[in-house]
């Protein structure tokens, strides 16, 4: 009893400075009767001695990379789920987080969570750590993470859940080049693609059947969509294929005008369809082959349902200060295994050629071979990672 109270007391303690100091009461404002919720779960669990662990999620395509281990995790009786996420409680909720406690909107009283651990697939996340808590991300892509991130996006983890050997091997470099200590890189998997994969089945590559292209740019000034978007989705609807047009979340904040020209010219025809949805699964699913640059969901797309991609080359997406001091490109991975998941091309000028082309050369043992060398704990992941977490907390 006597430890119970001094916890309490260091905890409420702890709270009564941050108040007084800075802490942002905005979930109290927004929703004041959710806010004394979240306070009289945490005191219960606090006096229960339970294990806290905090999901958060910055956007609303942020829970498909935790899939269902929030739930999995919350059926233990001795863990206390909290999820917070960065939107309304409108949307519509994700069913792997669905038995858990969710929080919308109100991120700003995270640090007063006082988890043991604290999950969240964002990079450069800095403010809110929880008092007490470790630190651990789940990747949201399977590219290279010494290349599109910023040097520091990692600087305040303590645990990576590493999706394949290719995460482990930077995770090393990047924990002698940045000084992390006491870090660990536990060798996880990657929980998305794992979840897609038991959809497969539902349409599989054929040579025969080829008549819906995915045209999924990534983000950033340069690339595709700002220098061929149009033209690649124009001599596409030319050659008779239907069209799913689903730009990076990102690009719709930051390209918006180029997005909206390209959809008052081709939103009429019944061959094009403009997918700004949070979940990608149904174009993924309906589409035969992938039109991309450096998106990282073209590893998604052909190491769960074994489909080709052309990726239209250019400038590599290398957003790391120091990515040419300790790196090499040809060391990443969405660089050296193009060749694996399709085909390169410099031009859109010949599309309808390579598509036909890339129709019988494509060769999906590369692509099973692949999917060996990324994935660490193929189909298994999600359960790796939950004993990994007890694991963690010392509860296994």
């Amino acid at each position: 009893m006597k430890k119970l109270i001094k916890k309490l007391l260091l905890y409420f303690g702890i709270l009564r400075s941050v108040i007084k100091i800075k802490i942002g009461l905005s979930g109290l404002i927004h929703n004041p009767l959710k806010f004394i919720e979240f306070w009289l779960n945490l005191i219960k669990a606090i006096i229960s001695n339970k294990k806290i662990i905090t999901f958060y999620y910055s956007q609303k395509i942020h829970p498909s990379f935790t899939q269902s281990l929030p739930n999995k995790l919350s059926m233990n009786e001795n863990i206390e789920v909290f999820c917070f996420c960065d939107w309304s409680e409108e949307e519509k909720l994700y069913n792997g987080m669905n038995k858990t406690k969710i929080y919308y909107n109100c991120s700003k009283i995270l640090p007063l969570t006082f988890a043991h651990l604290l999950i969240t697939p964002i990079s450069g996340y800095t403010s809110k750590k929880p008092f007490l808590s470790k630190f651990a991300h789940v990747p949201h892509s399977l590219v290279s993470l010494t290349g599109i991130y910023k040097k520091n996006a990692f600087d305040y983890m303590d645990i990576f859940f590493a999706s394949g050997p290719h995460h482990t091997k930077e995770l090393k470099l990047m924990r002698n080049n940045r000084g992390w200590e006491d870090v660990k890189i536990l060798p996880s998997g990657y929980p998305k693609v794992d979840e897609l994969s038991k959809l497969k089945g539902n349409k599989k590559f054929t040579k025969n059947s080829f008549d819906t292209i995915l045209y999924a740019p990534t983000w950033t000034e340069g690339l595709s969509l700002e220098e061929c978007g149009y033209d690649i989705i124009n001599e596409l609807i030319n050659n008779n294929y239907n069209v799913i047009f689903r730009p990076h979340p990102l690009s719709l904040k930051h390209q918006n005008k180029l997005i909206d020209n390209i959809n008052k010219k081709f939103s009429d025809l019944s061959s094009y369809r403009f997918d700004k949805s949070n979940d990608s699964t149904e174009s993924l699913l309906e589409s035969d082959l992938m039109i991309t640059d450096w998106s990282g969901v073209a590893l998604e797309y052909s190491l769960a349902f074994e489909k080709p991609i052309i990726f239209i080359d250019g400038k590599k997406k290398i957003q790391n200060e120091e990515f040419y001091k300790y790196y090499n490109e040809n060391d990443l991975v969405e660089v050296s295994y193009r060749n694996k998941l399709g085909k390169i091309i410099d031009s859109v000028e010949n599309l309808n050629e390579e598509i036909n082309d890339l129709k019988q050369t494509f060769d999906v043992t590369k692509v099973r071979k692949a999917r060996d060398d990324l994935l660490y704990n193929y189909k298994n992941s999600e359960h790796i990672i939950k004993n990994q977490i007890l694991n963690i907390l010392e509860m296994k």
